[in-house]
């Protein structure tokens, strides 16, 4: 009976590795989103800055003997300024749409790792004999007491907790 079980323990095992370097890869592209939208903000800043700079200088006196208002002109400077925030901004929205949708998925990870977990540690308590089998025979007679995984207060260390991730 025991011996049966070898073959759920391999692929549980299998699959929880599996989960654990998909889980590492995608936070590793959650941290690479996370590091280019902080480099974005900062040229944002940085290109804000030089941008009142620039338009400071600007005369906006009218001449009041004239009918027809001036036009603010920008310069060139300011202009190119003006669309690479623009672009930035575009860059921006895009980074923190991609970690949205990581943290999504790494959330959604971090579950089936964490119900493998608890698979695994019951996979042990059977193989320990804590836990009995339940068989049901052709007559459907019961040979063994029931397992109630849903009363099982075992805490673990080993789940992630990918709010205290998150929160970094």
């Amino acid at each position: 009976m025991i011996s049966e079980f070898k073959y759920v323990s391999e692929s549980n095992e299998e699959t929880l590795t599996y989960f654990n370097k998909l889980f590492s890869q995608h936070e590793e592209k959650l941290q690479e989103y996370k590091a280019k939208l902080f480099e974005i903000n900062i040229k944002i800043d940085e290109l804000n800055r030089t941008k009142s700079i620039y338009s400071h200088g600007k005369d906006f006196r009218r001449n009041v003997f004239s009918p027809i208002p001036e036009k603010r002109s920008e310069n060139d400077k300011e202009t190119q300024i003006i669309s690479e925030i623009e672009t930035l901004t575009n860059n921006q929205d895009y980074y923190e749409d991609k970690i949205e949708e990581e943290t999504a998925y790494l959330r959604n990870i971090a579950k089936r790792i964490n119900r493998l977990v608890k698979a695994k540690k019951i996979i042990q308590k059977v193989y320990s004999g804590e836990i009995e089998i339940n068989y049901i025979n052709k007559d459907d007679n019961q040979s063994s007491e029931d397992y109630d995984s849903e009363n099982d207060e075992d805490d673990d260390d080993e789940f992630i907790d990918l709010e205290a991730f998150l929160n970094k």
